[in-house]
């Protein structure tokens, strides 16, 4: 029988600036339910998609970070691709918390 598993599908990752950098591998059914984004410095910007980067796939496309404040996202995102991420230049970090549904 299928169950939701409750799991860190990302746990403190560091973005950098190129596109394309997998944050979650593909899963059977991955349910994001908090994204939490952070940076020590100033004039950070970070994207963050489903699947392979382009404009259709972005979940935040050049979203501002502000320098040591966290930025938490809490919903119910749902896909089985992989999740990318990239920030315009490094010292970002996101961590992802939710389930795993297989």
């Amino acid at each position: 029988m299928a169950a939701y598993t409750p799991v860190a599908l990302a746990t403190a990752v560091a973005l950098t600036a190129t596109g394309g950098t997998q944050i979650i591998a593909a899963f059977t059914t991955n349910v994001l339910r908090t994204i939490h984004f952070s940076t020590s410095a100033a004039g950070k910007a970070v994207t963050f998609s489903q699947g392979a980067d382009a404009a259709g796939t972005r979940l935040f496309d050049a979203m501002p970070l502000t320098q040591n404040v966290p930025s938490i996202f809490n919903g119910w995102w749902v896909g089985t691709a992989r999740w990318d991420g990239n920030v315009n230049s490094t010292t970002a970090q996101i961590s992802v918390s939710g389930y795993q549904y297989a």
